[in-house]
């Protein structure tokens, strides 16, 4: 798998805005190649909106969740935040715990919504645990959990 930013992408990755990331069949890519994306989104420091889709994975773990918060955590202009997991089989509530302890810094963070389809190690409790780093940033307005069976 590329490095997510190649040398044109890395160009506009300073001023780029948006950015929106579909990963619809994933099921080779290793734990090494998602933190390689994650460290590649560090690039993108005026970006306001990232949507990530990452679906069919058994590689992709709680510690790579958390590795994609401290990425996150580093854009301080993010606004909006949209992630949709499906299907990953070894996401848990404490991965969630630690994502979300990293996006605590985002002062501008205005909205995050996840959406967790079949991801079957992740329970009701998972956005509690998150709720209580979310509480600290002032500027969120708004916080959707969903989870399709």
């Amino acid at each position: 798998m590329k490095n997510l930013c190649s040398q044109d992408l890395k160009a506009l990755a300073s001023s780029l805005k948006h950015l929106t990331l579909e990963f619809p069949a994933c099921q080779e890519m290793t734990s090494d190649e998602f933190k390689g994306i994650c460290e590649d989104l560090k690039a993108f420091t005026s970006l306001q909106t990232i949507s990530l889709v990452l679906r069919h994975s058994n590689q992709i773990t709680d510690d790579d969740l958390k590795f994609l918060g401290q990425a996150l955590g580093t854009i301080t202009s993010l606004q909006n935040i949209s992630l949709k997991f499906s299907f990953l089989e070894n996401l848990t509530d404490e991965g969630l715990k630690d994502f979300s302890q990293n996006l605590a810094s985002l002062s501008s963070l205005q909205s995050i919504k996840l959406l967790f389809d079949m991801c079957n190690q992740i329970t009701q409790e998972g956005p509690t645990m998150m709720n209580e780093y979310f509480e600290k940033i002032v500027s969120l307005q708004t916080i959707r959990f969903e989870f399709a069976d």
